[in-house]
């Protein structure tokens, strides 16, 4: 999990790099984009991925939980997405 002075990944949540001015998964970390890749998925930017996600599919759904979708504790576009179309997808225990 990512949060205070740490950019977070916009799929799985977890650290990218330190920042003073940390932004709340405006990137995708190579290991879910490599996840992703794996199931056919290929994607850029977070923009290609929001572009994605609002399929809304089963096939978007099962992706995302393949590679270990986690919503972050702070208020994102990504994660305001993946409720609106999977409400249960990503939810911390």
């Amino acid at each position: 999990m990512a949060h205070g002075d740490y950019d977070c990944c916009a799929v799985c949540d977890n650290k990218q790099s330190f920042s003073y001015d940390p932004e709340t998964k405006s990137e995708i970390c190579s290991s879910c984009v490599a996840g992703l890749a794996r199931q056919g998925v290929i994607l850029g930017s977070v923009s290609e991925l929001m572009d994605w996600i609002r399929q809304g599919s089963e096939d978007v759904r099962a992706a995302l939980e393949k590679v270990g979708f986690l919503r972050c504790y702070y208020l994102n576009d990504v994660d305001a997405l993946v409720q609106e179309k999977f409400p249960d997808l990503g939810r911390r225990k």
